[in-house]
């Protein structure tokens, strides 16, 4: 999974809560998170292990990444670099849908998989949060990053979106352009990359792509919409849009704010 978080308070925090009751209890883990101290930590269940990261500084934007696999295990990357594995990890996860709560843990607070995860209210935005059904390479994690990042307003070969084209990933329909080539064998028109006459096949890596991008909720629709290609819809409680690191982003200021989506554990 993958996300970009602005805090706007130090110490713990919740930040990914699993659980098979919506009120954050049951079967219930929390696989991102922070520590007392403010340290991004990152879990895997059965048996537990977990990755300590940085302390994240407040009111900046981070990029924050997990990949799993039993060979390589958990790995935790921060702003596209990988900062901690727990090398070769069996995972016990059952495959069945389970609640997703992003902010909070709600009643599940106590009797849960913390580890040193300090469970509580997050305070602060995310945006472009992302899970994929298959552990993505260290080049996919830095793409990520590097993707929501080239944004100079300047057409240098370090563009997307606004500013798309160059050596990051040239936009798709519906995003901003200013020229043709920003747009990703579509049209520009009216500053927006539109459908084209023109087809082309889907590359390899798109296409495993749209096959694992479990949920992705950019918040840049309605605020519960998912911007992937299965279309979960998201259940937002006390949260507000904002700006974002990419367009618009969710606020969470509240002791009850947060933001569910059910998904397959794998």
């Amino acid at each position: 999974m993958s996300l970009w978080v602005q805090r706007t308070s130090i110490g713990g925090g919740t930040l990914v809560h699993y659980s098979s009751q919506a009120d954050g209890t049951g079967w219930c883990i929390a696989p991102m998170g922070f520590s007392s101290a403010g340290n991004i930590v990152a879990t895997v269940y059965k048996p537990d292990n977990h990755v300590t990261g940085p302390v994240l500084s407040v009111n900046t934007w981070t990029h924050i990444a997990t990949t799993y696999s039993q060979k390589n295990g958990l790995t935790l990357y921060v702003n596209g670099a990988s900062v901690g594995s727990t090398g070769a990890q069996p995972n016990d996860a059952s495959g069945a849908v389970v609640i997703l709560t992003l902010g909070n843990s709600l009643s599940g607070s106590s009797g849960c998989g913390f580890q040193s995860i300090t469970p509580g209210t997050f305070s602060g935005y995310l945006d472009e949060f992302r899970v994929y059904s298959r552990e993505l390479s260290a080049t996919e994690v830095f793409a990520l990053f590097v993707d929501k990042t080239c944004t100079d307003g300047l057409m240098n070969g370090d563009e997307t979106d606004i500013d798309c084209g160059g050596s990051c990933f040239k936009c798709t329909v519906g995003q901003n352009c200013t020229l043709p080539k920003d747009c990703n064998n579509v049209q520009c028109i009216n500053d927006i990359c539109a459908m084209s006459l023109t087809m082309s096949a889907k590359s390899a890596g798109d296409i495993l792509n749209d096959a694992t991008l479990a949920s992705w909720h950019s918040f840049d629709c309605e605020i519960t919409h998912d911007s992937g290609p299965n279309k979960l819809q998201g259940n937002a409680v006390d949260v507000t849009l904002a700006s974002g690191k990419v367009n618009q982003a969710l606020k969470f200021g509240l002791s009850s704010s947060y933001y569910q989506v059910r998904r397959r554990l794998s």
